[in-house]
């Protein structure tokens, strides 16, 4: 098979680097205007040669641009599998997609404490539940000056709500759609940016439980947890520390911990898109996301 991954940041390169380590692909090329040393690279979609000899996409370039080469390839190729970094848009109408299969790369939907969550709640009506994750922007990616980023420009994308949508598709994952949104995004701290630095969401489910979202980049000290109640256990799960807390009626804690390799759920992600997906996000499901998001976005104008 013959990749092509549009985009070259960090995140592009982290998939280059898990595609090459499946062994399942014979030439994995780049659509970037940075220089790919011995790699195939060309400067943008319209000038790549032969474009449906290409069985996989990748598209991992700033928000802004997903929906422009999102839509570009669905009328270029078709019966191919393209993998779409999240968040799918950053603004514009929703495309219908009608001649390939797409996903949205919420690749935490692999993490082992997620997927162990899932299955603790199968079948369980959540009735509460709090979503907190709390990251310092400036650390994110220490070899580049936060500044410089598209995080930092809503123009390109940036914002802790779409950044930090990942908490919105798990939790849609986890408890069930949203019957009712109301949302908040803020700048509050003086980082230099000119996007959101603060999000904050409450949901009712669609079986009567409540949700509430806090999503930020002004923590210095990270967080990122989940703490769901039922009327039969509390559960709380930790994605940063791997490890799951269960607390049943009895009262009793069982804590369970867990270990996971740095791209073990990028290669489970792209695994499954290629076998036709059975966990990962499905276009529906990621327009589900952005229905929230710009549900968040219009209440916070």
């Amino acid at each position: 098979m013959k990749a092509l991954i549009i985009g070259c940041g960090s995140i592009g390169q982290r998939h280059d680097e898990v595609l090459r380590n499946t062994g399942l692909f014979t030439d994995i090329d780049f659509v970037s205007r940075r220089q790919q040393d011995g790699r195939t690279a060309y400067a943008s979609l319209p000038e790549v040669k032969d474009i449906n000899s290409y069985d996989y996409f990748v598209i991992a370039s700033e928000t802004s641009k997903h929906y422009e080469q999102l839509v570009w390839l669905d009328s270029n190729v078709s019966g191919r599998t393209i993998m779409c970094e999240k968040p799918l848009f950053a603004d514009g109408v929703l495309p219908e997609i009608r001649n390939n299969r797409v996903f949205a790369g919420y690749v935490l939907r692999f993490h082992p404490v997620v997927q162990e969550l899932r299955r603790i709640l199968s079948g369980k009506p959540v009735i509460s539940a709090n979503v907190i994750c709390a990251s310092y922007l400036p650390q994110w990616r220490k070899d580049r000056d936060y500044r410089t980023t598209y995080s930092a420009k809503a123009a390109e994308g940036g914002g802790a709500l779409l950044d930090l949508s990942h908490e919105i598709d798990y939790s849609l994952m986890l408890f069930g759609g949203f019957a009712e949104v109301r949302g908040m995004t803020a700048k509050v701290s003086k980082l230099e940016t000119d996007s959101e630095d603060t999000v904050s969401i409450i949901a009712k489910t669609e079986s009567g439980g409540v949700v509430t979202m806090n999503m930020d980049y002004i923590s210095r000290i990270p967080v990122r947890k989940i703490l769901a109640h039922t009327d039969e256990f509390t559960v709380s799960a930790d994605i940063i520390e791997n490890r799951i807390e269960f607390c049943g009626q009895d009262g009793e804690d069982v804590v369970t911990d867990f270990i996971i390799e740095r791209n073990e759920m990028f290669d489970a992600m792209h695994r499954d898109a290629l076998a036709g997906g059975t966990l990962g996000c499905t276009y529906a499901e990621g327009l589900e996301v952005m229905k929230v998001i710009r549900t968040v976005q219009e209440q916070s104008r």
